[in-house]
């Protein structure tokens, strides 16, 4: 029996690590690898025409969107980070570490896009521990990055205890990054509607099944004559089926199934059956609409969007133009903008941001 437990605990192991290493598509920064690493996310001109494709702002956006960008005459951030990156005269380790000194200097923690690159094989060099390694190292609060690193200690490196450590790491940061944490709330929730419908409904069954026979029974009295035992079962069928027939669809059974069970329960069967109708309720509709709000609450959001590019180093004329539109009303812009004059190499401006930002919520 021991030996059993411990396969089994082994095989749960593996399944939670495959189930985590499957999740960075709603993890990872949605970040185009190939065009941050290879070309300026910022164009001399401006131009911004590939940003209603990524971040689905839509015509529907405010006309402030397309504002010019504040004109600065110190270099921009993502040049001096993707210069040190693209240094091939140095080894891959070292590179790493150039580029994360080079991101820190101007106040950028995570890289991403440079993480992402090496966890996808985008970059040359390296064995594969190497390079999940350099990804944790370049964005210590991308989860994604620590579960690739135990994929790789799982299946390359032979250290399933190693790996097991890497993606409770991996856990353990979600709430450090913005959209990983929203993934996961919003993907917890809507398997906690899941759940909650699927219990409730199983109760209302149940609880229609055990009182079956009596219905059936009681129903055969609207018949002339006595009926044999299927015509009741029959009878019984039909009254079920019929919100079906209606076209209130499968959830329309759950009616007559609550319906039979408070007529024929008793009143502790009565109790349950109200808290499974309210579990079937909240997994039908607040639950769910919880669950797509905070999905659907960092892309649906342009200033949150913009403030996110800015404190990964990526921000675009645009997202400045947004974070300049918002900043009397928002004070996520407002730390935005400020993290922005910093990683431009205005620290007099920077600190008179980050005072209004103090000024404004003295108590946060």
């Amino acid at each position: 029996m021991r030996a059993v437990r411990d396969r089994r605990g082994s095989t749960g192991l593996a399944l939670l690590t495959l189930v985590l290493w499957l999740a960075p598509s709603g993890v990872r920064a949605q970040t185009d690898v190939s065009t941050t690493l290879q070309t300026p996310v910022l164009s001399p001109q401006g131009d911004d025409s590939g940003r209603n494709a990524a971040g689905g702002f839509g015509d529907a956006s405010p006309a402030w969107i397309g504002a010019p960008a504040p004109q600065t005459t110190a270099p921009r951030v993502e040049t001096v980070v993707q210069r040190t990156w693209r240094d091939p005269s140095t080894s891959l380790e070292r590179r790493v570490l150039s580029t994360r000194r080079s991101a820190l200097e101007v106040g950028v923690w995570d890289l991403d896009a440079a993480a992402l690159a090496l966890m996808e094989g985008s970059v040359g060099g390296g064995s594969p521990i190497e390079r999940v390694d350099g990804a944790v190292a370049l964005a210590p609060n991308l989860p994604a990055a620590h579960l690739a690193r135990a994929r790789v200690l799982w299946l390359h490196e032979g250290a399933p205890m190693d790996a097991v450590r890497a993606v409770v790491d991996g856990l353990r940061v979600v709430g450090s990054h913005a959209e990983a944490s929203l993934w996961f709330a919003g993907s917890g929730l809507y398997l906690l509607a899941l759940a909650l419908l699927a219990g409730g409904l199983l109760t209302l069954a149940l609880a229609a099944a055990l009182a079956a026979p009596h219905a059936a029974h009681d129903l055969s009295h609207l018949i002339p004559g006595r009926p044999a035992g299927f015509a009741q079962a029959a009878l019984l069928g039909a009254v079920l089926l019929m919100p079906l027939a209606l076209g209130e669809g499968a959830l329309g059974l759950a009616l007559p199934c609550l319906v039979i069970g408070v007529v024929y329960g008793s009143r502790r069967q009565r109790a349950a059956l109200a808290v499974a109708a309210l579990v079937v309720l909240a997994g039908l509709y607040p639950v769910p609409r919880l669950a797509g709000a905070l999905l659907d609450a960092f892309p649906g959001d342009p200033v949150a969007r913009a403030a996110y590019s800015t404190g990964h180093g990526m921000a675009s004329p645009v997202d400045i133009a947004r974070l300049e539109a918002a900043v009397d009303e928002d004070p996520l812009a407002l730390r935005g903008l400020a993290l922005h004059a910093r990683q431009a190499g205005q620290p007099g401006r920077a600190d008179g941001l980050y005072q209004r930002l103090l000024a404004s919520d003295p108590h946060d």
